[in-house]
């Protein structure tokens, strides 16, 4: 279950989460589960943050910093990842069904069992990621 209060400051909005993420460095983000459809995340840092099973359909997470980030089982369906760094994100079995993902930095990303139906990967950087069908990209 997803830590309340970060749940709460999340919320809040990309400016005061990202300020609040910089005083608090070394706090693990726990999200797990959390309910964040049609969520305005653009150009949030969750960077190392713990997301699995988290339901984000329709989230606008356009710009934002997802590097290391836990996404396992993670509902994406049509969300907007255009452009974020989703370098080494564990995306694992998560739904990326007509998710955007336009100029998405995805370097050794693993997709494993994730289901891509019509996401628009156009541009993205797909080096060295792990590709829902356990093949690496080239």
């Amino acid at each position: 279950m997803a830590n309340r209060d970060q749940l709460e400051k999340l919320r809040q909005g990309a400016k005061a989460w990202n300020s609040w993420r910089k005083e608090n460095r070394d706090v693990i983000i726990d999200l797990e589960e959390a309910a964040l459809s049609t969520a305005n995340l653009e150009g949030v840092n969750l960077s190392g943050a713990r997301l699995s099973r988290a339901v984000l359909i329709g989230a606008n997470l356009a710009y934002s910093d997802l590097s290391g980030a836990i996404l396992e089982k993670a509902d994406l369906l049509g969300a907007n990842l255009d452009y974020a760094m989703l370098i080494g994100t564990n995306l694992q079995g998560a739904d990326l069904s007509d998710a955007k993902l336009r100029y998405a930095l995805m370097i050794a990303a693993n997709l494993r069992g994730a289901e891509i139906s019509d996401a628009n990967f156009e541009h993205a950087n797909l080096f060295r990621a792990t590709m829902p069908d356990g093949s690496t990209h080239p």
